[in-house]
Order: C-alpha cells, then structure tokens, then sequence
C-alpha cells in the first residue's frame, strides 16, 4: 500500500495529495500542494509524510478560535480599521 497518492483534479491544474494512513488504510488527509508539477509534487508530499503539515497547529488554533466567536464579533473584527486583516490586505493591493 502507498502512504500517499496524487490526482489533479483537471488538467494543467494543480496537483492534491491524499495521506493515507497505514493501519486503517483510509484516507487521512487530502490537501493541494501548490504546484502543478508532478515531480515537485511527489517531494512535498514525501516531506510532508516525514516532518508533518506545515501550520496545521496554526490553522485548527484559528478554526477554534472563529468557532466560539459569536457572528457580531465576526463582523465587528472584520471591519475594524486598525486591525483587521481584511482591510490591510485591501490597502497593500
């Protein structure tokens, strides 16, 4: 069994790699890796099955922390002109 596979979901798209985990042989994880090279695709999803995801303790602290923020909060940071992210996304572009 393969630890992981890679499939594009059109052609000349990019390239998504499926970890599987090895004691139940399901699918574990399915993420794009970004690049629409086959080779360069293949070594970041063999980095990834050695050192791990990059930012996924980052991306479930963020998740977590959008979950128990009521939808007034939501809007109230997303609009704020000092701090939101949003805006200064806006203003660099």
């Amino acid at each position: 069994m393969r630890h992981y596979y890679l499939r594009q979901r059109s052609k000349s798209g990019k390239w998504y790699a499926t970890i599987m985990n090895t004691i139940t042989r399901k699918p574990e994880l399915f993420r794009c890796t970004g690049t629409n090279d086959k080779n360069q695709a293949e070594a970041i999803a063999q980095d990834w099955l050695i050192n791990g995801l990059p930012d996924s303790n980052k991306v479930s602290k963020d998740t977590r922390q959008l979950r128990s923020m009521n939808f007034f909060d939501y809007l109230k940071n997303f609009l704020e002109y000092d701090t939101s992210e949003y805006i200064k996304e806006k203003i660099k572009t």
